[in-house]
């Protein structure tokens, strides 16, 4: 089940932290969809059981095709023929579905992402998910076009959906366009495969990640990716789309901006999270987030083994960083990305470093996870995280070291609180902007 939750992102510290440096307005991300893991004013919505197998393999199909280079590509495709001509993909990660009988497959090609869908010996393309908004669909419509251009472009066969999104159908296929301020934002390709479990689907995906980022007045904006760390997740939709609106994002300006993401899946559920970008000049030693990926994978090579757990791993994670930092009372907060590489390069930090070095490691070992800020208090601030544990839900996660001591390694709403009120409000935090933790301890 989900609920309405509003996930916060800022900067804060414990007891002994500083407050040198910290941003001066927290960000704050409001979620419009119903979080699956909170018990608490959840709707539930039955799971439809009856799994219908996909289309007859000899059917012939018909409908929009498209231009990916000297490629002329089709949902419906053998996806055999299509890899063979497209040459490998550059990620190719495998779902347990449960819209077919088998297994469904996500293929990442530069400008697009392909999933597929079971025949009854082979696999088909179920949807295209252009991702480079210079590819133009076959009717000459990119991202960016008018609902004018589109209408004209598709007429008759244009239908306004609900949520922005106009289906254009031909055949056995489907061009979804998601619009945004009249604008197209987004155009995926779709099978018309019928199929109870897609068409009854009523839980809008989860938007994963969806972390602040910073960016700098000297990146060219074809260096900026948005979609760096954010991600939706959705139990029936495989290929789930995502739309990060910078429109009010001026590069040449610094400051804070909100922006808006939003998470759509096959069948129209909405989802969207409100967070804040940051325009700054590079300081010294800016290091791309690239390396510092390879940093922390580097770490993660030695704690985190095939087979383990999400608990497993948050404790992999959790024990490497309370061995082997120490405690330094400033930072810099602009960019959580340089902080985590300071952490990893210097071992030491204080709590916003601790908190993004965590982050970091999460994000690197797969692994959900959103900051938490704590409420302003004298002289202080506090930063850590929240993590998803899959089937269980959402704990608290702290790997600061406090002169009181404690354990912080997925803990719950009640644990954490009782302990802030027994240590001068330590972990005082607003629990109406966060999902809500079971109130058992995780299973580890």
């Amino acid at each position: 089940m989900k609920r309405r939750i509003l996930l916060f992102a800022a900067v804060l510290v414990v007891a002994g932290c500083s407050s040198k440096t910290q941003k001066k307005n927290p960000t704050s991300y409001t979620s419009h969809k119903v979080d699956p893991t909170s018990t608490k004013n959840a709707t539930a919505q039955p799971v439809e059981k009856e799994i219908p197998m996909a289309q007859p393999e000899k059917k012939e199909w018909s409908g929009y095709k498209f231009q990916y280079g000297k490629h002329t590509l089709s949902v419906n495709d053998e996806v055999d023929k299509l890899v063979s001509s497209l040459g490998e993909p550059k990620k190719k990660t495998e779902y347990e579905t449960k819209a077919f009988v088998g297994k469904q497959y996500v293929y990442e090609y530069d400008g697009m992402k392909i999933a597929t869908y079971p025949g009854d010996t082979k696999d088909y393309v179920q949807s295209i998910m252009l991702t480079d908004p210079t590819i133009s669909t076959e009717e000459g419509i990119k991202v960016g076009a008018s609902q004018g251009e589109l209408e004209s472009a598709y007429g008759d066969a244009l239908v306004e959906q609900d949520n922005g999104i106009w289906i254009a159908t031909l055949g056995n296929t489907k061009i979804r366009f998601i619009l945004l301020d009249g604008k197209v934002a987004a155009i995926d390709y779709f099978a018309d495969v019928k199929n109870k479990v897609l068409s009854k689907d009523k839980e809008a995906p989860d938007i994963v990640n969806p972390f602040e980022i910073t960016v700098y007045r000297d990146q060219k904006d074809s260096e900026i990716d948005y979609y760096r760390y954010t991600t939706a997740k959705d139990e029936v939709d495989v290929n789930a789309r995502v739309i990060i609106d910078t429109s009010s994002v001026n590069k040449e300006q610094l400051g804070e901006y909100n922006v808006k993401i939003y998470a759509y899946d096959r069948a129209g559920n909405k989802s969207f999270v409100h967070t804040v970008y940051t325009v700054a000049d590079k300081a010294a030693g800016y290091t791309e987030p690239e390396k510092v990926d390879s940093r922390a994978d580097k770490v993660l090579e030695k704690i985190i083994h095939d087979g383990m757990s999400t608990t497993d791993k948050c404790t992999a994670i959790y024990k490497w960083i309370r061995g082997n930092f120490n405690f330094v009372d400033t930072s810099d907060k602009t960019d959580w990305v340089q902080a985590a590489n300071t952490g990893l390069k210097r071992r030491s930090g204080d709590c916003f470093v601790y908190y993004a070095v965590a982050q970091e490691l999460l994000y690197r070992s797969g692994i959900q996870s959103m900051r938490v800020q704590k409420n302003p208090g004298y002289h202080s601030t506090h930063y850590w995280s929240l993590v998803y544990v899959p089937e269980q839900g959402w704990y608290h996660f702290d790997t600061t070291p406090r002169r009181t001591g404690g354990e912080f390694n997925l803990v719950t709403d009640r644990w954490l609180l009782n302990y802030s009120a027994r240590n001068g409000n330590s972990h005082d935090f607003n629990t109406d902007k966060y999902p809500a933790t079971p109130k058992k301890d995780v299973e580890k």
